[in-house]
């Protein structure tokens, strides 16, 4: 009898928790859901680059000298058209100064052989033949006087030579002074103009050298951007073309090195993203160079920044170069399950259904899948207490 009573005791035990099992079974499991659906976002290729200037200048002397002023400091700011060093131009200022006035000379006698020979020529040429025409009638009488002398035994043989070339040197004068009154009166000839017209041109020349060698001895900016160095002291010598002073642009870009793959996605203009310092900017490509670095194999690609603001060159950049849009899909990466597969849940007439998903891309902290459709009900929170097929309820 108390067997019995045990055994029916226990059967009234087995059969209340089997209904309790029941009733947990087929209560709704409380989850959480959000709604999916197509988005359309940015493709791009992301890249580390370097902060460099668009543009980065030397500026050195012509001529060598000693370094006199230095107008600006290292990192200021600059202008075009702004005095940036200067040299001892003293030496250059004389070499300046003595090409001028040879110049102007050579001028003078230009325009004396244009405009031809002036009355005051002309009478000081009469003049000279006058006063050689005088000096040959001298020497004539003197000649015929010594020579009679000589014949008649009065003079040495010496006397009458010494009569005799003062003749021939009084008749050439003569000559010559006849010459130059004739060429005179006839006007400068084409040639001597020609002549008088190159010694000018070559002096003007060598004038024009001087003075540029002095203008270029004060080194003026002709960018707007900031000294990034300053090479030399005041007082020091400078040696002709040697860099002094080095200037780079104010506009800024960011360099990348660009697989041959990555380079055949994008041009010149392709838009970019750039990061710097947790700061975003917008950008795009200005230039992309067709022969690979040879060290990494890499095409140097240079990307705008829009921005007035100046970065340390050699600051690193994050970089996005956008190739296109693309629509699809895209989960918090949290929310893909995997036990071997990538999978979720989403909730379909109070059931929660497994999606096997592809993951096709990580787009930040986001992932671009396949196996979704568009206004689908994802579960994503209470995935630990279903399975597909599972009764559930939104909280």
């Amino acid at each position: 009898m108390r067997k019995f009573l045990v055994l029916l005791a226990l059967m009234l035990f087995l059969s209340g928790c089997s209904r309790e099992k029941s009733a947990v079974s087929d209560r709704a499991a409380l989850v959480e859901t959000i709604t999916v659906n197509l988005e359309s976002t940015d493709t791009y290729l992301k890249y580390v680059g370097i902060i460099n200037s668009d543009s980065f200048k030397k500026y050195s002397f012509k001529s060598s000298g000693i370094l006199k002023s230095i107008y600006v400091q290292q990192g200021q700011s600059v202008d075009e058209g702004e005095v940036l060093l200067e040299l001892d131009k003293s030496d250059l200022k004389i070499q300046t100064d003595a090409a001028k006035n040879q110049a102007d000379a050579a001028y003078s006698q230009y325009e004396k052989a244009l405009s031809g020979a002036q009355d005051e020529d002309i009478s000081a040429a009469k003049i000279d033949v006058e006063k050689a025409q005088a000096a040959y009638d001298y020497a004539l009488l003197t000649f015929n006087d010594t020579k009679i002398l000589f014949e008649e035994g009065a003079v040495s043989q010496s006397s009458f030579k010494e009569a005799e070339l003062g003749l021939n040197i009084a008749e050439k004068e003569l000559d010559q002074s006849k010459e130059v009154l004739n060429k005179t009166l006839a006007g400068t000839r084409s040639e001597d103009i020609s002549s008088a017209k190159s010694q000018y041109e070559m002096s003007y020349n060598n004038y024009e050298a001087a003075l540029k060698l002095y203008e270029e001895a004060t080194l003026v900016c002709d960018v707007n951007g900031y000294v990034a160095d300053i090479l030399y002291k005041e007082g020091e010598l400078i040696p002709a073309g040697y860099p002094v002073i080095l200037v780079q642009s104010k506009n800024q870009i960011a360099t990348v090195g660009l697989t041959q793959e990555d380079s055949e996605k994008v041009s010149v203009g392709t838009l970019a993203r750039i990061t710097v310092n947790n700061e975003v900017y917008s950008g795009k490509i200005t230039n992309i160079n067709q022969t690979p670095d040879e060290a990494t194999m890499t095409f140097t690609a240079e990307i705008s920044i829009d921005t007035d603001k100046k970065f340390y060159i050699g600051s690193i950049a994050e970089v996005e170069l956008i190739t296109g849009k693309s629509d699809g899909i895209y989960l918090e990466i949290p929310y893909i399950l995997n036990d071997g597969e990538n999978y979720v849940y989403i909730l379909e007439e109070g059931k929660s259904i497994r999606k096997n998903i592809e993951v096709l891309d990580i787009v930040d902290d986001k992932a671009l899948i396949r196996g979704l459709s568009d206004n689908d009900e994802l579960i994503i929170n209470g995935t630990d207490n279903i399975k597909d097929g599972s009764h559930v309820m939104k909280k």
